[in-house]
């Protein structure tokens, strides 16, 4: 009876050991073939920094800082005066942006917290539904005139078959904000005058 156990207690020493040394050896591989191949690149990637041009990084740095005040300005304009401060939907802005860059599939995900974070504070649903929807024309329309602007600037025939779809794109993104824009309007003074 002895034996048995001291058998037993062999074999799963054995098991054990041999356990190990699976994970050992296969941690050393992820090592030597995913881990320290990057740091060889890190040690460029510091060194490619060390000659970055401060100004230039400080100047991305503003605009991008003046980028995202403006997003917050357009979400404020859009949405009905007075219902949040200004620090308050920076503040949603920029938690929807978050989740949108973590999360995959994010513009949705963005899109849905920008509500919910909205008509958690008193704005009313149709309010907030509009303020997405504007803002989302805002950024097709910027991105289409960036598109646009790049293939008027080049001179290659490539760059301006692209422009001719962002030509059209950007006219029926306005053209269908135009009369968004005038259907609220007239609807605004409608319930005025009634």
């Amino acid at each position: 009876m002895l034996r048995r156990r001291s058998e037993k207690s062999r074999r799963r020493r054995l098991r054990r050991d041999v356990k190990w040394t699976v994970i050992a050896v296969v941690a050393i591989l992820v090592l030597e073939i995913f881990v320290l191949p990057r740091l060889g690149g890190l040690h460029q990637s510091l060194r490619l920094l060390s000659h970055v041009n401060v100004w230039v990084a400080l100047t991305g740095l503003v605009l991008e800082a003046a980028a995202l005040v403006a997003w917050a300005m357009l979400t404020y304009t859009v949405l009905p005066p007075g219902i949040l401060l200004r620090r308050r939907i920076m503040q949603i802005d920029l938690s929807t942006l978050a989740v949108s860059h973590i999360m995959p599939g994010g513009t949705a995900f963005g899109a849905a917290l920008m509500y919910r974070l909205l008509t958690q504070r008193q704005v009313r649903p149709s309010d907030a539904g509009f303020a997405i929807a504007m803002q989302g024309v805002g950024s097709a329309v910027v991105l289409n005139v960036i598109f646009l602007a790049d293939g008027a600037g080049s001179a290659s025939a490539l760059a301006r078959i692209r422009a001719t779809p962002s030509t059209c794109k950007l006219l029926s993104i306005i053209s269908s904000s135009c009369s968004m824009s005038s259907r609220l309007v007239r609807d605004d003074l409608t319930s005025m005058q009634g």
